[in-house]
Parts: C-alpha cells; sequence; structure tokens
C-alpha cells in the first residue's frame, strides 16, 4: 500500500492539480467554473472530457452577456513544448483568420449579426493584448515536444488539446442553436484556451533564418472538419506561469463583449433600414398585426384586401408595408390616418422605428 507522501507523488505528476490550480485562480477572479464536461465524439461516437468550461455573465437591460472560457490543461514539466512558426498570409481567401465564435436567438440581434460585417467592429475596438489571444499573429505550422536531450518527443499533448477544445465548441454552439428556450435573451461568446505546465518556445522560420525564442503565450490557428463541416478556430495557449496575467486579460475581454454587444443592440434595430435579414424578421414577428391593421382600414374605406403576405420594405423616405394593392387603393391607405398611427406605433413598440412608415403595391417588372 503506498504512503500518502507516496500518493502525492503521483498525483502530482498528472495534470488533475494542475486543473485544480487553473479552477482555483479562476474562480478567485470571479469566474464560473464548470469541470469535467462530457460530449459525444461526432466521429468516433465516444465520450470526450473537456478540463474547464469557465464563464462570465453580466446582466444588462435588454440581455445577458456571457463570455465562455473554453480550457484545456496539460502538464509536461519535463519536455519543452515548441511552436514552429512562419509569417502569416496577409490575405488568405481560403480561410477567416480572425473567427469569433458566438451563439444567440435574440432577435433581432441574430438577423443584424449575420447579416453584417460585425466582426471586423468587434476586433478593431478590441484592446492588442485582448486581441492577440484570439487571433494568431504568425501562422503556426508545426509543434513539437523536445526533450531535454534534443530528442522529439510525443505531440499527442498539443493535438489532443486542439481535438478536445475544437469538438467541444462545436458541441456548445450546437447546444446553444438549438436550445429549446429561444426566448432567452443571451449572447455567448467563446474562446478556446490550453494552459501548458510545460517550457514553451517559438521557433519563428523567416526565410532562411531560424529564431528560437522563449514564449509564455501564443495563439495558433487551425482548419478543422466537424459533422463533415470545414471550419476554423484558433487555441491560445498559456505557460501555467503566466496565468494571472491570462485572467486578467480574460477579464478585459468580457468587458469588452459588454461594451460592444450593448452598442450592437441599438444597432441590431437601426438596422431595419439597410438589412433585409432584420426587416424580414420583423415582417415574420409582425405580419399578423400589419395584416390586421391593414384589413380594418381596408374595411373602412371600402378596399378589397388582397390574400398572400405583407412585405416589409425600404425605400428613399423610410420602410414600405406593401400588399398586392392597387396604386390607388394604396394611395387611400396612405392617406388614412388611424392607419397611419396604428403602423407607427407597431413599428415603435415592436422594432423601436421612429421613421417614416408608407403604405406601397408590389412592382410587378414585366
Amino acid at each position: 500500500m503506498p504512503t500518502d507522501q507516496k500518493v502525492l507523488e503521483a498525483i502530482a505528476k498528472t495534470g488533475f492539480v494542475l486543473e485544480h490550480e487553473v479552477v482555483v485562480a479562476l474562480q478567485q477572479a470571479g469566474w464560473k467554473t464548470i469541470n469535467g464536461s462530457y460530449y459525444l465524439d461526432d466521429v468516433s461516437n465516444q465520450a470526450r472530457e473537456l478540463d474547464i468550461i469557465a464563464y462570465k455573465i453580466t446582466k444588462l437591460d435588454d440581455l445577458h452577456i456571457l463570455t465562455c472560457a473554453l480550457i484545456s490543461c496539460k502538464k509536461d514539466a519535463k519536455d519543452t513544448a515548441a511552436f514552429l512558426s512562419r509569417k502569416r498570409p496577409s490575405r488568405d481567401p481560403n480561410a477567416d483568420w480572425e473567427p469569433a465564435p458566438l451563439a444567440t436567438r435574440l432577435q433581432p440581434m441574430k438577423a443584424h449579426l449575420s447579416s453584417s460585417d460585425w466582426k471586423s467592429r468587434y476586433f478593431s475596438s478590441m484592446s492588442p493584448p485582448v486581441k492577440s489571444m484570439l487571433v494568431a499573429g504568425r501562422d503556426v505550422f508545426a509543434f513539437q515536444m523536445v526533450g531535454n536531450e534534443g530528442q522529439a518527443n510525443n505531440n499527442k499533448p498539443y493535438y489532443d488539446s486542439f481535438t478536445s477544445l475544437i469538438k467541444a465548441l462545436d458541441h456548445e454552439l450546437s447546444k446553444r442553436i438549438e436550445s429549446n428556450k429561444p426566448h432567452r435573451k443571451r449572447i455567448y461568446s467563446y474562446s478556446l484556451h490550453t494552459v501548458f505546465d510545460a517550457r514553451m518556445v517559438e521557433v519563428q522560420f523567416d526565410q532562411e533564418v531560424k529564431v528560437v525564442r522563449p514564449v509564455d503565450r501564443i495563439t495558433c490557428f487551425t482548419r478543422y472538419m466537424v459533422r463533415k463541416q470545414d471550419t476554423v478556430a484558433s487555441v491560445h495557449f498559456v505557460q501555467s506561469t503566466s496565468m494571472a496575467k491570462w485572467i486578467r486579460d480574460l477579464d478585459s475581454l468580457h468587458q469588452h463583449n459588454i461594451d460592444f454587444f450593448e452598442q450592437e443592440v441599438g444597432a441590431s434595430f437601426r438596422a431595419i433600414v439597410t438589412s433585409a435579414a432584420v426587416r424580414n424578421y420583423f415582417k415574420e414577428d409582425m405580419g399578423y398585426l400589419l395584416r390586421h391593421y391593414l384589413a380594418k382600414a381596408a374595411s373602412r374605406l371600402g378596399i378589397t384586401m388582397p390574400s398572400g403576405e405583407v412585405i416589409v420594405g425600404v425605400n428613399e423616405r423610410g420602410l414600405e408595408v406593401s400588399m398586392d394593392f392597387s396604386e390607388s387603393d394604396a394611395e387611400k391607405l396612405e392617406a388614412d390616418a388611424v392607419l397611419g398611427e396604428e403602423l407607427a406605433s407597431l413599428f415603435s413598440r415592436r422594432a423601436r422605428y421612429a421613421g417614416n412608415v408608407e403604405i406601397g403595391t408590389f412592382d410587378i417588372p414585366f
């Protein structure tokens, strides 16, 4: 039977002590943690474990902002982790080098984000230290664990980190998108991290020159396939000795998410005049009431109510609510003060829109 000291020595050789230290440090900084989260591998159908999910949540008037860090912990005290890098391509038509995994069912935010270049605004307003945690500065094209005698050792910790984090991310995003609670006003922002209890170096390949420099943090970009779909991700590797600075940057990331997405809530409503996707959402959301108000007005004015759907469009003066009316009937409805007040009130309540709303007819292209 092993002595207590032998038990402690055996445990110290595993990654469990490192995992505990990471959890404690995160909790002391105000992060909530979930340990040992299991999910099903989409290829092998076997259960995989993610070491830590850490998250912070902030409630605003319109939504909850959740910043979620998916974390893998790896211990290899004897070997050195070498990251081989080269200059990142200035332009890559085959991959998005600035991934920002996000999940939300909040509308019109979801429609707005799907139809706008929000990521350029997201990263341009982010501090450089936080951005470097999410976006690779160089192309890390290979990884090697190196022993004290210079021998190339097992690369499994590196590839295990990528695999477990990437598949955990896919699982988390799918879970949020397929949630049976669609009315939760939440935005989930995800990032991937590996805490390494090992010496880390970057081997920079610049033309014919190779330079080895010690690093305590490095972000790696990777392409991968999950559920038969090509996608990309960034994984941030952190030396365990730099944990405190890393957690401070996670705190800064959460504050950035609060500031950015609070602004985007307003932008998502204003996008009703610029985004067809946002207008389509409001058409689906308000379609019954739009048709109801139009039918009441048509009855008052002796106009035959057409069948078919209501279209919410835009013209140079503002929004245009259209059905298959004749031009003369559309003009009568446009002049109806009661209908105008009802539509203005509806768009103000549901879409926060206070601009002009006109009645139109379909423009038949022949």
